[in-house]
């Protein structure tokens, strides 16, 4: 049996090329529900929404600016109640509320968890946070 939606959120009923905005790389982060998305203007960057048309809102337009920074979806990754990723070689994170920040200066290649431990790698050199 097929599934009815109840309902159908329009992200972005503002965008002049809604075709375009192609949301995906979907990632909870608290009730926040981060993914990206590509803009006409900016290229496709980190998009933010609570499930609300008003809550759905770019979360930060990373650089460079006029090209998109093309977040890495494979790189989504939560540690400590942060969202930590990868756009143009670099780690970012965000908590979902505000901007990104950059993390580490340098290439980043993959974030990974393993119980209380975070590790992440940064051009040829394997970090490891743990919180005990």
């Amino acid at each position: 049996m097929a599934h009815a939606l109840s309902r159908t959120l329009t992200l972005r009923p503002d965008d002049p090329m809604p075709n375009s905005f192609n949301p995906s790389g979907f990632f909870v982060l608290g009730d926040k529900l981060i993914f990206t998305a590509r803009e006409q203007v900016r290229g496709r960057e980190l998009w933010v929404t609570d499930g609300t048309t008003n809550g759905t809102q770019l979360l930060c337009d990373l650089p460079p600016v006029d090209l998109g920074s093309s977040p890495e979806e494979w790189s989504f990754e939560e540690y400590k109640g942060l969202l930590h990723f990868v756009a143009n070689g670099q780690h970012w994170v965000t908590d979902g509320n505000s901007t990104c920040e950059l993390f580490l200066d340098g290439f980043g290649y993959g974030f990974y968890t393993l119980g209380d431990k975070f590790f992440y790698q940064v051009n040829s050199t394997m970090y490891v946070e743990d919180e005990t």
